[in-house]
C-alpha cells in the first residue's frame, strides 16, 4: 500500500511541473446545441430556379427585373411566367407562317379573338401579295 501511495504522489507531482499547452482551434463562433440547418442550406443555394424568368440565377439579380410583361404590362416577370387569369385562359388561332416572307398577316377579326394582345404601332408600309397585288388596309404593326 506505501508503494502505491509514493507512486500516485509522484506522479501527481511530476503532473505538477509540467506545462499544459492548449491548442486553440476555432474562435469566435458559439454553436448552440440545434444548429440552424436552414442558414447551411441557404448559403450552399446561392442560384435557384426563379418564377419570374424561369432561369437560375443568385437572388436579387434576375434578368426581369424591371422589365414589362407583354401579357399584364406588370414589370418583373416574363409573360411565360405571368400569373394573370387571362394568360392561363389561352386562345389558339390556327394559322400558318411563311417563313420565306418578310410580313405576316393576321385579320383584325382574328387579332381580337386574341386574350394577350401586343403593342400596337401604325406604319406606312405598303404591303404587297406574291403576284405584286397590293394588301388593303394593312397600317398596324406589333413588337415584341
Amino acid at each position: 500500500m506505501c508503494r502505491a501511495a509514493e507512486t500516485t504522489r509522484a506522479q501527481a507531482k511530476a503532473l505538477r511541473k509540467e506545462e499544459t499547452a492548449v491548442h486553440v482551434i476555432k474562435t469566435g463562433e458559439q454553436y448552440s446545441k440545434h444548429p440552424n440547418k436552414y442558414k447551411s442550406q441557404r448559403e450552399a443555394k446561392t442560384d435557384f430556379k426563379c418564377g419570374k424568368c424561369g432561369g437560375s440565377h443568385k437572388p436579387m439579380s434576375c434578368p426581369a427585373y424591371g422589365k414589362e410583361c407583354h401579357n399584364c404590362g406588370k414589370k418583373n416577370h416574363f409573360s411565360k411566367y405571368c400569373k394573370a387569369d387571362a394568360f392561363k385562359k389561352r386562345t389558339i388561332i390556327p394559322f400558318k407562317l411563311d417563313t420565306g416572307a418578310s410580313v405576316n398577316l393576321m385579320s383584325v377579326n382574328e387579332y381580337e379573338k386574341l386574350t394577350v394582345k401586343s403593342k400596337i404601332f401604325p406604319v406606312k408600309t405598303k404591303v404587297s401579295g406574291h403576284t405584286g397585288e397590293k394588301v388593303l388596309h394593312c397600317n398596324i404593326r406589333t413588337q415584341r
